[in-house]
């Protein structure tokens, strides 16, 4: 399977079909969409399964989770949620990895630094809540709002239940969370 980011108009129709049929397809946009990191899962250039992930600081919230009803049981869902929180593992929390060789900074170049100086040659001024980089630190959480009959698939992640349970539209769910420790 091939899982590449997609757009959250990409996503609508699966969403649709497979959370809540038998809502409007407006039922399955988010207000926040444009703020979303949307992944698909493509299997033969069909797109078959599609996740969204909200970060706001620390904590990374995946909604809108579907697999179409003939792919699901087949570990396509599966593969989606690894590939998800690998790239959590690696990202800061703009939703963007950095990419920086080996002894050199973004820009390429090796940093020629003064000791108590940046690259600059300033002494850095770190705003509380970022790093040194003037970045967000790393995603630490994931958390997620599950329907109570897919828990044990949540399980299979390391996510446990918060035991906070509610209903939507005669659904009910259940907060899931776990921690995520970056690879950076």
């Amino acid at each position: 399977m091939d899982i590449k980011n997609i757009t959250p108009e990409e996503a609508l129709d699966i969403r649709h079909q497979v959370l809540w049929p038998n809502k409007p397809k407006e039922f399955c946009k988010l207000e926040d969409d444009y703020k979303g990191i949307h992944y698909g899962g493509f299997l033969n250039g069909k797109l078959v399964c599609v996740a969204s992930i909200f970060i706001e600081n620390n904590s990374a919230r995946l909604r809108k989770f579907a697999t179409l009803t003939e792919f699901q049981g087949k570990g396509y869902g599966t593969l989606l949620i690894k590939h998800i929180i690998s790239d959590l593992k690696g990202t800061n929390a703009t939703g963007l990895k950095p990419v920086v060789t080996p002894g050199t900074n973004a820009t390429g170049l090796k940093p020629v630094v003064t000791p108590g100086t940046n690259a600059t040659g300033l002494k850095p001024v770190v705003t509380p809540g970022t790093n040194a980089t003037g970045l967000k630190p790393v995603v630490t959480h994931l958390w997620c709002d599950a329907r109570i009959t897919a828990k044990d698939f949540y399980n299979r992640f390391k996510m446990s239940s918060t035991g906070e349970t509610f209903f939507k539209s005669d659904v009910e769910y259940i907060v899931m969370e776990r921690k995520i420790k970056s690879s950076l």
